[in-house]
């Protein structure tokens, strides 16, 4: 990121910040602002630096006088300077790059766990200006700030633990599957996956946002993953952690995927066999059925008729 745009992100944080009521519990910018500048900049130095501009900028818009009337409204002073920031990060970043420092300033509105009316409408002014899909930013709002993602487009969602939804791999030869409701909720089986992992679905950006509500210590790409803090998934991204199996990108995709259509495709075969001119059996009968979005293999040997 170029040193404009990481200035414009903290005066923006600053902003939102300064709405917050002063409880001296929780720290955002140790807890929100400084693992995104040192995550984005790499550079202690320079997060170091921001942060301490965080601060300045902060403590200019605490100490702006605030009338009775407009312990609620949003002074014009802030409005103009919101919207003068967030044009500045339209031309330089990306819908999908705007959508995910949003994310932050959800994040940085929650940290204190208390959230008031005037720290709503600078969010909603930022999306605004922002010009994101209303549905995705409805959707993050219920999934970094409501802790049962109250209002949440749950078809956009997906649950990932261990918990048993449908039978195991092993019975489905014998157990015909069975067709889920699509009013069902999108669920992924780990085993020994305690808690739960949480997947929206930013669809205008076909983006993915996860959270993990439990005691394990999980990992992504490394680094230790904070209970109840959003993730984004980048491509090719793993998720670990004891005594499970890894969980790929690419897998929590195909959940999504395989849901968006109406219509359930099934390959099928029964007694499935290929005899040879002489009659010599080249594959014995056989029989499969399985959903699609599965590989489907013959195995065998060279010249046995595959």
């Amino acid at each position: 990121m170029t040193e404009s745009i990481i200035n414009a992100l903290v005066h923006l944080f600053a902003i939102i910040e300064s709405a917050k009521e002063d409880s001296g519990i929780v720290d955002s910018s140790e807890l929100i602002i400084k693992p995104y500048l040192k995550k984005n900049l790499n550079n202690d130095s320079l997060t170091s630096e921001y942060i301490n501009l965080f601060h300045d900028y902060l403590k200019f818009y605490k100490k702006t006088p605030t009338y009775d009337n407009e312990v609620v409204n949003i002074d014009s002073t802030s409005i103009l300077q919101i919207a003068k920031i967030c044009n500045q990060l339209n031309k330089e970043l990306l819908r999908s790059e705007r959508l995910i420092v949003f994310m932050q300033l959800m994040e940085l509105i929650n940290a204190d766990e208390k959230i008031v009316q005037k720290e709503e409408e600078f969010a909603s002014l930022v999306a605004l200006n922002f010009n994101l899909d209303q549905n995705d930013v409805n959707n993050l709002k219920a999934f970094v700030l409501q802790p049962d993602f109250k209002g949440l487009d749950k078809n956009q969602l997906l649950t990932i633990d261990n918990k048993q939804t449908e039978w195991p791999e092993e019975m489905a030869w014998i157990i015909r599957k069975r067709k889920k409701k699509e009013t069902e909720e999108k669920h992924l089986y780990v085993e020994n996956l305690f808690g739960k992992i949480s997947v929206l679905h930013l669809v205008s950006v076909e983006a993915y946002v996860f959270r993990y509500d439990g005691p394990l210590n999980l990992y992504l790409e490394g680094a230790k993953v904070i209970p109840k803090k959003a993730y984004i998934l980048k491509p090719g991204s793993i998720i670990k952690g004891p005594n499970i199996e890894s969980i790929y990108e690419s897998e929590i995709i195909r959940q999504f995927i395989h849901k968006k259509s109406n219509t359930r495709v099934v390959i099928a075969g029964e007694e499935l066999e290929f005899k040879f001119k002489s009659g010599n059996n080249g594959i014995k009968p056989f029989s499969f059925s399985e959903d699609s979005g599965h590989l489907i293999g013959i195995m065998g040997g060279s010249g046995t008729g595959k």
